[in-house]
């Protein structure tokens, strides 16, 4: 629908009773780049300055004139959509969902519909109305597939554990699931709704199915891994990892830090040791990146005086300047974890020289966490 053939002057009117902006010249030139009439823009602009400034009143004026200026329905969509996000910042919540539905009435089908779905589902949620948000995260459904539909259905099962209606569901989908024409689909989303409710055996039974029934489903096998894990079944929980090293031979590392925590927090460290040296060969230990794998497994074992070690014998070997100054970084957040604070500040006030912007920013910031922490310790 065009933006102008919307009765938005009257919606507007009946919220706000608020009097129309001043007129600006179309002569103005549109910066290049941007989409939209100029005129819209100009208004645009000035309502984010006036939004700055938490002038809301004024704000809300200038995009209901960008909304009537512009003839573009997706540059309209956007002005509408940055308005209810202002009076939902501005406690007016009738007019932010008034806005926010016609934002969405005017949004192609494209991932900003389902943002902005989800924007509105969520405001419905906590509003605790609950149905509306089902409403609208079940359109929002319907318009998307693969990983932003299986997320979005997870936030549409957590609103159901909020409202109380997750066990009816679960009940509905168990039902389903003997005629289901996507078995597959169905048995995860019951997985994780098992989760949310504290059934665990029955989410990894639902993991047992999906990896029994496509061994090489990577996404099932890893769920199944943790499923192990968190029950404690150790053993059973390494050897889904090592099912999965074997179809995915390069996320090789990643996996077997798993096992090595997994091993490390059983108190196995024999085993560990062993799942170790195949993380980190000898000639590996002669690079700054072995180094620097083998401190971040040991900062996640929260083993901080060997991550020290580690990354202290990275900044040693790193080849380039910039990959010196990373390792520096992390080696001062975890000194300044281990309460050493002036070897940290040490490293900080030497990498304030770098010609890096971002390294110096941060380590501004760890110095600025250091004298906090001085300033504790003497209370």
């Amino acid at each position: 629908m065009h933006a102008r053939q919307f009765p938005l002057s009257c919606l507007l009117a009946i919220l706000l009773g608020g009097a129309p902006a001043g007129n600006v010249s179309a002569e103005e030139p549109e910066p290049a780049g941007r989409t939209g009439s100029p005129s819209s823009r100009y208004y645009s602009d000035l309502a984010a300055v006036h939004l700055r400034h938490k002038v809301y009143g004024q704000a809300v004026e200038c995009l209901q004139k960008a909304i009537e200026l512009e003839e573009n329905s997706n540059v309209s969509a956007d002005h509408a959509f940055q308005l209810a996000k202002i009076y939902l910042e501005w406690g007016r919540d009738t007019e932010a969902e008034a806005m926010f539905q016609y934002s969405l009435g005017l949004t192609p089908d494209t991932s900003s519909l389902i943002n902005r779905s989800r924007e509105l589902a969520r405001f419905y949620e906590s509003k605790q109305m609950f149905d509306k948000a089902e409403d609208v995260y079940g359109r929002a459904v319907a318009r998307s597939e693969g990983a932003t539909q299986r997320g979005l259905r997870r936030e549409l099962f957590r609103m159901h554990q909020a409202s109380g209606k997750l066990a009816q569901v679960i009940a509905a989908k168990e039902q389903e699931l003997p005629a289901s024409e996507d078995a597959k689909a169905l048995l995860n989303d019951l997985a994780y709704m098992y989760r949310l409710s504290g059934q665990p055996d029955k989410e990894r039974e639902a993991y047992q199915k999906l990896a029994g029934a496509d061994p090489t489903d990577q996404s099932a096998l890893f769920q199944l891994a943790v499923a192990y894990r968190d029950s404690n079944e150790v053993d059973k929980a390494v050897q889904t990892y090592e099912k999965l090293v074997k179809i995915n031979p390069p996320a090789e590392p990643y996996y077997v830090s798993e096992i090595i925590k997994l091993y490390t927090n059983a108190g196995r460290a024999a085993d560990a040791k062993k799942w170790l040296d195949q993380l980190v060969s000898p000639q590996d230990l002669e690079t700054a990146a072995g180094q620097a794998r083998l401190a971040r497994l040991r900062y996640e074992l929260k083993q901080y005086d060997r991550t020290v070690e580690h990354y202290t014998r990275a900044v040693e070997l790193a080849p380039q300047p910039r990959e010196k100054e990373h390792y520096q970084l992390q080696l001062a957040r975890t000194l300044q974890l281990l309460d050493k604070l002036d070897e940290a500040e040490t490293i900080c006030k030497e990498l304030l020289g770098s010609q890096n912007k971002s390294v110096t920013h941060e380590a501004q910031v760890i110095i600025g966490r250091i004298h906090q922490r001085r300033q504790s310790l003497k209370k």
